[in-house]
This record gives C-alpha cells, sequence and structure tokens, in this order.
C-alpha cells in the first residue's frame, strides 16, 4: 500500500493503510527505510521483542522516534584504540 503525508494541523502524518500516525510514531514502511532492513526483518523483531515498539491493536504497531534513537544509541559500537 502506497504512504502519503496529510496535513494535521501544524504536523504532518504519515499515512499507511488509512491509518495515520501522529508525528513522534513511525509506520514499518518508515522504519524499515531508516534501519535499511526488510519489513519482515522488522515484524520478527517486533514478534522477538527485540525493537521497542507501541502495539495500538491486535493488528496495528507502530514505533516511536526516540524510542527508535535510544535503541540505536544502545547498540553503538566504540572504535577500536
Amino acid at each position: 500500500m502506497e504512504n502519503r503525508l496529510e496535513d494535521w494541523g501544524e504536523h504532518r502524518l504519515a499515512v499507511e493503510g488509512g491509518v495515520a500516525a501522529p508525528p513522534d510514531l513511525m509506520t514499518y514502511d518508515e522504519v524499515a527505510a531508516l534501519l535499511g532492513v526488510p519489513k519482515g526483518t522488522l515484524y520478527a523483531w517486533v514478534h522477538d521483542r527485540r525493537l521497542p515498539h507501541i502495539r495500538l491493536g491486535p493488528r496495528l504497531v507502530r514505533f516511536s522516534r526516540k524510542a527508535l534513537a535510544a535503541w540505536l544509541a544502545e547498540r553503538a559500537v566504540a572504535p577500536r584504540g
């Protein structure tokens, strides 16, 4: 399904499958593009609870930008030397 942006007051909403995500929340497509991994990998990580996420319904998952940034920072590897 195609993603698009819609105006919502001062914010823009990402729309996936007709469901809008508030500005801080990201969709599977957005996170997959950000991390450079397939959506299937994200589905597995969510199922295994390896990736911070918010379950809004039985089949509706969103990701907080702040939580993802913290998750990425925890996994940063310091250079040797």
